[in-house]
């Protein structure tokens, strides 16, 4: 603030040799705007984003795909990291002998609030998640032979190939409410764990 107010000062006469245009005002604005924008986004809203962004990942899936996990690697703790690999793998290990599932799961957040903050070491959150649960699922080729190759598509729960609305396929939504840890790594945060507060995961 007090820079823009020596910034107005020192300008003066020139604004008064050359009156701004409305365009250049306009443009002023907008810069002051971002820069105000971006000095009012502090730690705790940078928290609540990675966490919001980290449980609408990590809760939507497709039955056997683990993509929405594994992306989420590099922003999770070492340990964190290592227990989620060795979950995959022993779900992995016991799905290979039953039949694809054409299920899928999406998240959406519907609120979130910081319940432990500690500027520089740890914060823990709740989050209140909406879960959409959806008889199908985006395949690809490889999953469907009668998708055209290096294509996906959405199928039904038969793996039938499916055009329709897929709210259609909707079977049940619930809300969930789930708790996140995050740690301070350097400068970085970084999730330690997450869980369903209801007890199942």
């Amino acid at each position: 603030f007090i820079f823009l107010i020596g910034f107005t000062f020192f300008r003066k006469d020139e604004y008064r040799s050359k009156p701004p245009t409305k365009q250049s005002l306009n443009q002023q604005e907008k810069i002051v705007k971002e820069d105000v924008e971006e000095k009012e986004l502090t730690d705790e809203d940078n928290i609540k984003r990675i966490a919001e962004t980290f449980a609408s990942i990590y809760y939507s899936y497709t039955w056997g795909n683990f993509s929405n996990i594994e992306l989420l690697y590099n922003y999770m703790t070492e340990k964190m990291k290592n227990n989620e690999k060795e979950r995959i793998k022993n779900i992995k290990d016991k799905g290979k002998d039953q039949p694809t599932k054409h299920y899928t799961e999406e998240a959406r957040i519907i609120n979130s609030a910081i319940i432990n903050y500690s500027d520089n070491s740890t914060a823990k959150l709740n989050i209140d998640l909406e879960i959409k649960k959806i008889n199908g699922a985006f395949v690809t080729n490889a999953d469907v032979p009668e998708i055209k190759p290096h294509t996906s598509a959405f199928v039904d729960g038969n793996g039938n190939f499916y055009d329709g609305n897929i709210e259609d396929l909707v079977v049940e939504i619930i809300e969930e409410k789930v708790q996140i840890d995050l740690i301070k790594i350097k400068n970085d945060w970084r999730v330690e764990g997450i869980m369903k507060i209801n007890g199942y995961n």
